[in-house]
């Protein structure tokens, strides 16, 4: 009995089928669980949105000229990006309407259309103080947009969460899921017919949205292959964009956006495994933060540039402006986290 009571076994190292990445384990309890590629590829589609309102809003301006180059680098962007956001959202979409029907709409109403029209609000204050140093008419809008209507400053997390409270009531149906896709594609066909701008967008951001849905598995497998498999997906995909977009700037054809989004997720695949990832999944996990501040910030720091220090270059304007939405919304973010004011961007909202 003394043998047995000093005897201590020594630990049996898993085997090799077991071990897995320590990104992959399950974290801590209450923490959500995070994939470093998507957050990844999130981030670099909010630095393209970022950057794609900066380079819009020059030209709007005047500072950059219009040219095939300048207005066809616009159009490569705006082709893929808001609808890759689209298509990540639908990635972990399952999951969260899983919890059930009321838990998920009362945590979507704070993380979506609460920040929505909050800052809908305070940019619709701003712009009409500042009128007189923007592109844009803040009266063409009508200020009840905000609070319902996709056209508005915040439209897309308006629309998100629509179309996320339509899909959790067709998951609550037992409605599959590989049926979404052919109706949304219906929805936008009689949006086109009808000439209705409200169902053209419905139909194509609930498509992209879907496709994550179903697409969730492909997806997040694709994102960890080999170094040469996501280089010919990113060069293969990026090179059907470009010349998409350099055939029919005004309007790239639909083929752009999907290989846009291949693209993105290729790339994002590849520097997961760079230096940059760190900085790009700051950048994805803070995408809600960025998008609902950046546009003030850099907005006024175009406007003091331009305006009053007579800078004018764009060379030297796009990358300041691009630090500054991007920097100054995270560092924004990370003070009212100091001072508990999180509520600013989001409410966290639970039914027990």
């Amino acid at each position: 009995m003394r043998e047995l009571r000093q005897y201590e076994p020594k630990a049996i190292p898993p085997a090799p089928d077991t071990v897995r990445d320590f990104k992959n384990l399950d974290p801590a309890p209450g923490l959500p669980i995070r994939e470093c590629g998507v957050d990844i590829a999130r981030g670099l589609a909010i630095l393209l949105m970022v950057f794609g309102h900066i380079w819009g809003g020059l030209m709007a301006s005047g500072i950059i000229s219009r040219t095939p180059i300048h207005t066809g680098l616009y159009s490569w962007i705006y082709a893929f990006h808001m609808p890759a956001l689209m298509f990540m959202a639908g990635l972990f979409l399952v999951k969260s309407a899983d919890h059930g029907l009321l838990p998920f709409v009362v945590r979507r109403f704070g993380t979506l259309y609460y920040p929505a029209v909050l800052w809908g609000l305070v940019t619709a204050v701003s712009l009409s103080t500042f009128r007189a140093y923007i592109n844009t008419d803040p009266s063409r809008r009508s200020l009840w947009n905000i609070f319902y209507h996709p056209d508005s400053s915040y439209g897309f997390l308006l629309t998100l969460f629509y179309l996320s409270l339509i899909f959790a009531c067709a998951r609550a149906a037992r409605i599959p899921s590989w049926l979404l896709p052919p109706v949304a594609v219906a929805a936008w066909y009689l949006g086109l017919t009808a000439h209705n701008d409200v169902a053209i967008g419905f139909g194509s951001w609930g498509l992209w949205l879907t496709l994550g849905v179903v697409l969730r598995d492909v997806t997040l497998s694709a994102t960890r292959r080999s170094t040469s498999f996501l280089t010919g997906m990113a060069v293969v995909s990026g090179a059907v964009v470009t010349v998409g977009t350099a055939l029919h700037q005004e309007a790239p054809p639909l083929i752009c956006t999907p290989f846009g989004i291949v693209m993105l997720l290729a790339c994002a695949g590849l520097l997961e495994r760079s230096r940059l990832a760190r900085v790009l999944e700051i950048c994805g996990t803070r995408s809600l933060e960025i998008y609902l501040l950046h546009s003030l910030i850099w907005v006024a720091c175009r406007i003091v540039l331009v305006h009053f220090l007579h800078i004018k270059v764009p060379e030297i304007l796009v990358p300041v402006l691009l630090a500054s939405g991007v920097a100054g919304s995270i560092a924004a973010t990370r003070l009212a986290e100091r001072l508990n004011m999180s509520w600013a961007f989001r409410l966290r909202l639970r039914v027990k």
